[in-house]
């Protein structure tokens, strides 16, 4: 998927090996995407974040994402969610890395 990738790229390839870099930037990130400075991203906001990096998502991939993300189902992602989603999708991202360079090494 796109997003994911718009996603890690975002926190920065730099970052996904040190998670306390990940996490700083990771806050960086929710700052920036939580325009209204309310504490909470909402579906709005985490749309237009990811068209300012590029990543045009329909509102079925929004409502995915903000699913997979919101632990307590209140349609709003907090700091502590964002930061546990950056996590879960930098580990997503090492994982499929190790399987394709696994996958080159037999080939």
């Amino acid at each position: 998927m796109k997003a994911r990738q718009t996603f890690v790229n975002n926190i920065g390839m730099g970052n996904l090996e040190d998670m306390e870099k990940m996490e700083t930037r990771a806050r960086e990130m929710f700052k920036e995407m939580d325009t209204d400075a309310n504490g909470a991203i909402d579906p709005a906001e985490l749309k237009a974040a990811f068209s300012k990096m590029g990543c045009r998502l329909s509102k079925s991939e929004v409502a995915r994402m903000m699913e997979e993300a919101d632990e307590d189902g209140d349609m709003l992602i907090d700091v502590d969610e964002f930061i546990e989603l950056c996590a879960v999708e930098v580990n997503r991202f090492k994982a499929c890395q190790g399987a394709q360079t696994q996958m080159c090494t037999v080939l």
